[in-house]
């Protein structure tokens, strides 16, 4: 948001700029997470288009059905909502 060369981007300056979130790897390159990118995209994009849709819970399922964990609700934020990126 503060670089200047990306500030004259309407993104930028009207402040939707959305980090991807990170979870075992980074949901926006060629991981298995990336399964459910089109997901958290269609909630951050288009939500009214998709109002039944539990992003939390889709990422506690994706999680606990391929790689066996049980994340906690402070994880599921951490990956949604990556800090410091």
């Amino acid at each position: 948001m503060d670089d200047p060369v990306l500030s004259a981007l309407t993104a930028v300056q009207e402040g939707k700029v959305y980090v991807a979130p990170i979870g075992i790897y980074n949901w926006a390159v060629r991981a298995s997470e990336a399964a459910i990118m089109p997901l958290w995209a269609a909630t951050v994009i288009s939500p009214e288009l998709f109002p039944e849709l539990d992003i939390e819970q889709e990422t506690w399922d994706f999680h606990n059905f391929y790689y066996g964990m049980d994340l906690s609700d402070e994880q599921i934020q951490q990956i949604l909502h990556p800090a410091g990126v």
